[in-house]
């Protein structure tokens, strides 16, 4: 063999490995790619089934009953345990999902909005009621009681605020319409 076949040799090689390495290039690529898709769809699919669970526990009967409750006593501007309502705790978990990422914040978003923004809002700034919040986190030495909630609305606020549809916070008048509504047990007060 003579120098000139050698370095044909040599280069075909170097080409065979160069195609290689491409070729593997290019499965690891398409193999990143789906592994990456199937991991968002799979994300997508566990917050819609979240979301879900969410919104038929929210619904439910028992929770409908604690809505009612909670709504009268705002209504009345009755003196309210927040502890005792299990309904808080689940915007307090949906705040922590969404600020996680767990829950796109516009699918949580599009579902609890008016419930998360009334509620706050009935909780914390109507007029000539009491600041419930501000109320327990002060009663027991933690002013971490519901942050996620107190996020979520924030979140939601900013999502309002971006949209058309409406206003960001809502009116006082709103708030009350919202709370005899949840009082009625009705279901139309999302």
């Amino acid at each position: 063999m003579d120098q000139n076949e050698k370095r044909i040799l040599k280069i075909e090689h170097w080409i065979t490995l160069a195609s290689l390495v491409v070729a593997v290039a290019v499965l690891l690529t398409n193999l990143w790619y789906f592994h990456g898709r199937a991991v968002q769809e799979h994300q997508i699919n566990s917050a819609n089934q979240v979301m879900a669970l969410y919104d038929r526990y929210y619904f439910s009967p028992s929770m409908t009953r604690e809505r009612k409750k909670m709504s009268g006593h705002l209504l009345r501007h009755d003196p309210i345990d927040l502890m005792e309502y299990e309904f808080l705790d689940r915007f307090e978990m949906l705040g922590l999902l969404t600020r996680r990422g767990v829950i796109d914040p516009y699918i949580a978003w599009s579902m609890f909005e008016s419930a998360v923004e009334n509620y706050y809002k009935a909780l914390t700034s109507l007029p000539d009621s009491t600041n419930y919040l501000k109320q327990i986190r002060e009663k027991n030495h933690d002013s971490s009681l519901y942050q996620e909630f107190e996020w979520l609305n924030n979140c939601f606020l900013n999502l309002s605020q971006q949209s058309e549809h409406r206003g960001a916070v809502p009116t006082d008048e709103e708030v009350m319409r919202f709370l005899k509504d949840e009082n009625r047990g009705t279901e139309g007060s999302k």
